[in-house]
């Protein structure tokens, strides 16, 4: 009930475009969050009792396109926006009979936000609330990949931009933002059980920073 409930008000805002002057926007978005929940995971996996010749890097940065629209109601604009990201990390380790194993997981993370914002000509604060679906999946040597994670949490992004190169067609904007968990964690009982780990219990979803530039027309 909850997700079709965002799906629906994302296509309410999205229609607001037609009735609404409205801008397209584009541009790239890096996030920064070295407390990521699934780093207990990794660190767990990686301080295992095993002979590793590759270890599992920290899930500590991902970046990625955005793509979405900017209705105008100056000096409050409404934000529609859409912005995937993609990850991939793996290990290698050293078995007993002289072989290798190397396990790769692949992260996919897609981000649906929705926001208001309060605008000046060269700065606006704003916060954008955002539904966020997780996908990781694994693949052993050269087998098929397998899912082993599918949850979807929410948050929000209040932000500050800098906005400059405003002319009557194209702007542009660099956001700093930080994203703040709401609600629950990510559910990572099989991934652990597939990584042949326990589930570190405790562990909270927590605030993770990062910086947008998008150019508007």
């Amino acid at each position: 009930m909850l997700k079709r409930t965002v799906f629906f008000l994302f296509l309410v805002l999205s229609s607001l475009t037609v009735v609404a002057q409205a801008g397209i926007k584009v541009g790239y978005v890096a996030n920064f969050h070295s407390n990521h929940q699934l780093n207990s995971l990794l660190t767990a996996f990686n301080t295992q009792d095993k002979d590793l010749d590759s270890e599992f890097k920290p899930y500590s940065f991902s970046n990625g396109m955005i793509v979405g629209a900017r209705i105008d109601f100056s000096p409050i604009f409404i934000n529609v926006d859409w912005s995937p990201s993609f990850h991939t990390n793996k290990s290698i380790i050293n078995e007993a009979d002289n072989t290798t194993t190397t396990r790769s997981l692949s992260t996919n993370n897609q981000i649906f936000s929705t926001g208001l914002e309060y605008s000046e000509s060269w700065y606006s604060i704003g916060v954008n609330y955002n539904f966020s679906r997780l996908k990781i999946s694994q693949k052993v040597d050269s087998g098929s990949r397998s899912e082993l994670l599918k949850d979807n949490v929410f948050s929000i992004t209040p932000f500050i931009s800098l906005n400059f190169l405003n002319g009557d067609r194209v702007s542009a904007m660099l956001k700093p933002f930080v994203e703040i968990p709401l609600g629950k964690r990510y559910g990572l009982d099989r991934l652990a059980d597939e990584l042949d780990i326990t589930n570190p219990t405790g562990q909270k979803r927590k605030p993770s920073f990062g910086i947008s530039f998008i150019v508007l027309n």
